[in-house]
């Protein structure tokens, strides 16, 4: 009740009405895609991909009892390694994460902000024994592992199991007959090797190692064995099927110059009964059914009515200002290989689906979190960080009810990108998306830069600042700046929409009335920060000042369910 009253004393119900009007009169508004703007769970029985549209990489998925679990990459974001939780695959529910902090190195502080696109790749979750194992990697540390009594956790902090460069995409599998548990490594590229280079793919080659974990499950016991090696190979799950061993891992297929052009999922069979093979090959999702992007990593799943299912995501050339969303496959047994999708050009190769029948039917729907009043004592798990933040310069009850931000350390260089502090949440779906937030200014001073943000590879502020003595409306877009009209108020409503990748900005002075300011801009990802686009606040300043905003509540509505 204390939500509903605070939010029925601060916006219209003309207004109100807006917001919940959004996703039936802008239904079929979306950019020329083929997926969207409808996805995930319909209400009838059946799902439109992806069932999860917005950044979601690297996953890995286990079950426990009746739920499943999903771990989700988040690079320099903290806190960091997502975890999801689902009962049918398809609706998934924000859970926590893995660890608060990126704590392992200095270049996440809020002092040096110098982590973009590092922090942890893609990890695994594990079951050994009676403990839970995250195992995940830091490109420019090494190999990590956290535990944790339950995928919910809590967890422990990360622990360094070994400093190495140039690897990635760790997968355990821990046999319960022999009591041995293994880790599956990327160890990189061998560029100095010309043996090592692929001149069909114009790629170097990866090799896929295969260590022994040491008792305690935190370290390494030997120095591994190469069981594959292919071009920038990457990216594998292992599994044990009616006996037989299985590696799933992705190689790139094409390069052009420095730009990766595509992927394919790579399925491995032992043709013995040893975890280190030998192996033979087969090539079994691929991009097609007219999706752009390449289509593979992911996690392969049975479900209790004995049929399977892959879930993956979607990487490359497509569209990318939503990142990297998931999409889920059924998978159909041929000769004793996993054929993912369907394979529409009847190549013995699957292709991704644009939709299919529930796989497990009867749970509830869920609509992934987004709106927060800032009324609880933490920060609802939906919102990250840019690296690790200053926690003495940001506030849940300095001002109850309300998000403090604090100005951080000063920026000289690098403005937004230099800054702490920012806090954000990725968008969702490539449909009409509106996200409005009621912003406080009392605490605002000459210097500060604060306010709405959205951001991927370009940046945009939208709030108010001091100018010649007055406040008046302010949007920054990258190196260009839009002044609105002087204000007389310490409260303004702030909104950003976007169709697909286009955005487009507006304020209001009374809740009511919404004026908007700019122009249409496009924005788009990029590999320093490719996170897809993300939305929150920001509040920084190139002066020494003691500055905040304080965020009453933030409402970000999205296109997810096609009205029937």
């Amino acid at each position: 009740m204390k939500v509903k009253h605070r939010f029925l004393k601060t916006i219209s119900i003309s207004t109100l009405f807006l917001f919940l009007a959004i996703q039936l009169t802008a239904q079929n508004q979306t950019e020329s895609f083929p997926l969207g703007p409808y996805w995930g769970d319909q209400g009838d029985g059946t799902y439109l991909n992806p069932v999860l549209f917005g950044n979601f990489p690297d996953t890995d998925v286990e079950k426990l009892g009746d739920t499943y679990y999903m771990i989700s990459s988040t690079m320099h974001l903290s806190p960091g390694m997502l975890i999801l939780s689902s009962q049918d695959l398809v609706n998934w529910a924000y859970e926590g994460y893995v660890f608060k902090e990126l704590s392992w190195h200095s270049n996440y502080s809020p002092e040096k902000m110098a982590g973009y696109g590092f922090g942890t790749w893609a990890g695994d979750l594990c079951k050994i024994d009676d403990r839970w194992y995250c195992y995940m990697i830091d490109w420019e540390v090494g190999l990590l592992v956290s535990s944790a009594p339950h995928p919910t956790g809590p967890w422990e902090s990360p622990v360094l199991i070994k400093e190495m460069k140039n690897v990635s995409d760790p997968a355990a599998y821990f046999d319960e007959k022999s009591g041995e548990a293994y880790l599956i490594l990327n160890s990189g590229k061998v560029e100095s090797d010309t043996d090592r280079f692929d001149p069909q793919s114009n790629l170097y080659l990866n090799e896929q190692r295969i260590f022994k974990l040491g008792k305690d499950r935190k370290s390494l016991a030997d120095e591994g064995k190469v069981v594959y090696v292919g071009p920038r190979s990457e990216a594998c799950k292992i599994y044990n099927i009616e006996g037989r061993w299985y590696i799933l891992t992705v190689d790139w297929t094409e390069s052009d110059q420095f730009e990766l052009k595509d992927r394919k999922q790579i399925c491995l069979r032992s043709l013995t009964n040893s975890i280190y093979g030998p192996y033979e090959k087969k090539v079994v999702l691929e991009q097609g059914n007219g999706i752009p992007n390449s289509a593979c990593q992911g996690s392969l799943l049975q479900v209790d009515d004995g049929s399977w299912w892959y879930l993956h995501q979607l990487v490359q050339n497509g569209p990318n200002f939503w990142g990297r969303p998931q999409m889920l496959e059924p998978v159909k047994w041929v000769d004793g290989w996993p054929i993912i999708g369907k394979d529409i050009d009847n190549d013995g190769i699957g292709e991704p689906v644009y939709s299919g029948i529930m796989p497990i039917k009867g749970k509830n729907f869920n609509k992934l979190e987004t709106n927060d009043f800032f009324d609880e004592p933490t920060l609802s798990p939906q919102w990250n960080w840019t690296m690790d933040p200053d926690n003495d310069r940001w506030s849940l009850t300095d001002k109850p009810g309300f998000l403090r931000l604090y100005t951080g350390k000063t920026v000289n260089n690098g403005g937004f990108w230099n800054a702490s502090n920012t806090i954000s949440q990725r968008i969702l779906g490539n449909g009409k998306g509106v996200a409005t937030a009621e912003i406080s200014l009392e605490g605002i001073k000459k210097h500060q830069i604060a306010g709405l943000c959205r951001f991927s590879m370009d940046f945009s502020v939208l709030g108010a600042a001091i100018k010649n003595g007055n406040k008046r409306i302010r949007l920054i877009i990258g190196n260009d700046t839009i002044w609105g009209p002087v204000i007389d108020s310490d409260k303004i409503w702030v909104r950003t929409t976007n169709l697909g990748s286009k955005a487009t900005f507006s304020y209001s002075l009374d809740g009511n009335t919404w004026s908007d300011i700019g122009s249409e801009y496009t924005y788009k990802a990029g590999f320093r920060k490719w996170m897809g686009d993300r939305i929150g606040f920001c509040s920084y300043s190139d002066k020494k000042d003691n500055g905040y905003l304080d965020v009453g509540w933030f409402l970000y509505e999205y296109t997810q369910v096609q009205k029937k």
